[in-house]
């Protein structure tokens, strides 16, 4: 595992394409061994040398693996390249659930506020497995102009902690009345609604 790590970091200092080749080629081909993915997505997320473009290559590729995509979107969420949004985008299509996922996951590590509302819309729809991580999207992007859409989720006792917790995170104060109100009820997760409402109220 040393030599591994020393050629891992060798390659994400190296100052040639060949290194950004050898990396991209390590996540295609080599993904299915957990000690060298790990070592080259980290490697990916230190290099200094421009490898969007062969990620989104890979996002891109509809013949690839489905795993293969997954890697590259949590790479390109890892290098927070906004040339990667419109790929991105047009990945939040894939067949793949946990592709969407971790794509999902990408867009918010961005911060692509221009994506806010098509997350807004997949945190609507109630799939979890997708919903939560656009909720978690939302609150990293801190565009407010969606909070109306996530305020009916507080009724979804699935999907209500995610939704208060982003509510918290956009600081839309008209969502301070939802809070409120959801939190008066039984069984309601106190902390997470008392944390959000508090997050309101510490806004400037």
């Amino acid at each position: 595992w040393r030599v591994r790590r020393a050629a891992v970091q060798g390659l994400a200092t190296g100052g040639d394409e060949h290194a950004v080749d050898a990396l991209v080629a390590a996540v295609r081909d080599r993904h299915r061994d957990p000690a060298v993915l790990n070592a080259a997505i980290s490697a990916i997320a230190r290099t200094e040398q421009d490898v969007a473009p062969q990620l989104v290559r890979l996002l891109e590729t509809e013949s690839s693996d489905a795993d293969v995509r997954t890697y590259a979107a949590l790479a390109l969420g890892l290098l927070e390249d906004r040339r990667a949004v419109q790929a991105l985008v047009r990945a939040l299509e894939d067949p793949d659930a946990n592709v969407r996922y971790h794509v999902i996951e990408a867009l918010g590590r961005i911060g692509a506020r221009e994506t806010a509302t098509v997350l807004a819309a997949i945190a609507e729809t109630r799939d979890f497995s997708v919903a939560f991580a656009a909720l978690d999207a939302l609150a990293l992007i801190g565009e407010p102009s969606v909070a109306p859409r996530i305020v009916p989720l507080l009724d979804d006792p699935l999907l209500q902690v995610a939704a208060a917790e982003a509510l918290g995170r956009l600081g839309a104060e008209d969502a301070t009345g939802a809070l409120a109100t959801v939190l008066g009820r039984q069984g309601v997760p106190v902390a997470s609604f008392a944390g959000a409402l508090a997050s309101l109220e510490d806004r400037p």
